[in-house]
């Protein structure tokens, strides 16, 4: 009876740590690690069921995925609350299904929308993962990433991961993965002592200032403030005359009481355009606090 006991007490353990919820009924979220019954219960299913059903995978792929997809296992990342994760996941099913994968192989974690726990789950598991955008579906053979589909797809997802398993494929938003591979190498002073030379060498894959923006985002919220602002001071390189650009580096120079500096971003902003008013109260705060 005992051993029963706890069996039984482990067997509920286990299924109340999946699909736990947070919010009010209309902001419900799910976080941590979740299943396919987690995103078929409502509300979830009103999305996911229906985008599940209405993706057709490609038939040659799939038959190529079957032949090697089991040496894998899959990670992925997503938010409940998340337009590309809501269009991508259900389609993710349909995929792994139709291949044969053993689902026992799939970890799925759900992360946070609120700022105090941007991108993060409760578990954390997005920790060194480098969780900037979701769903991040990351597929990994002999516990060793092999590659990551980003955000969204190159071609579709059946073949971006046909194209990761054939060791040919760069996802999206790779100027992220880079600066982040050299924030880990050096400290973000001196990775600030080089900006210009490695703005240079990233421009070919700066397409949008809210690339960095968002991992900026990501490394502040993390308290890891000085990497924060190294690459928002590169975002200002790569997009010298954006007014969003110069106005959040500007702006987290501001919450960092390094005020003169960030007086000198938000300058920058109205001489391109001169009656933003974000950066006119911004300056008339620093202004009203270095007189005081």
């Amino acid at each position: 009876m005992l051993l029963f006991l706890i069996i039984h007490s482990a067997i509920l353990s286990q299924a109340q740590s999946f699909n736990k919820r947070e919010g009010a009924a209309k902001n419900v979220q799910l976080v941590g690690k979740i299943n396919q019954e987690g995103l078929s219960a409502p509300p979830f299913n009103l999305w996911f069921v229906k985008n599940k059903q209405a993706y057709a995978p490609n038939a040659q792929a799939i038959n190529e995925l079957k032949t090697s997809i089991n040496e894998y296992t899959i990670t992925v990342f997503m938010g409940s609350w998340c337009g590309d994760s809501k269009r991508l996941v259900p389609r993710l099913y349909n995929i792994l299904e139709a291949a044969n994968f053993d689902l026992d192989r799939l970890t799925m974690v759900a992360v946070a929308r609120d700022r105090a726990h941007y991108k993060q789950s409760p578990g954390g598991e997005q920790e060194g993962q480098l969780i900037h955008r979701v769903p991040t579906i990351i597929l990994l053979k002999d516990g060793k990433e092999k590659g990551r589909i980003v955000e969204s797809a190159i071609v579709s997802l059946e073949n971006d991961m046909l194209a990761i398993i054939q060791g040919a494929y760069t996802p999206n938003h790779h100027l992220v993965t880079l600066v982040d591979q050299k924030l880990d190498q050096i400290e973000p002073r001196t990775f600030e002592k080089r900006l210009k030379k490695y703005a240079k060498k990233l421009q070919p894959l700066a397409h949008s200032p809210y690339q960095l923006n968002t991992y900026a985002n990501i490394l502040y919220y993390d308290l890891q403030k000085e990497k924060a602002l190294a690459v928002l001071h590169l975002n200002t390189y790569l997009f010298p005359d954006n007014t969003t650009a110069l106005y959040n580096y500007g702006y987290r120079l501001m919450l960092s009481d390094q005020l003169k500096k960030a007086a000198i971003f938000f300058k920058k902003v109205l001489e391109i355009s001169p009656t933003n008013k974000k950066a006119l109260d911004a300056l008339s705060k620093i202004e009203s606090k270095l007189k005081s």
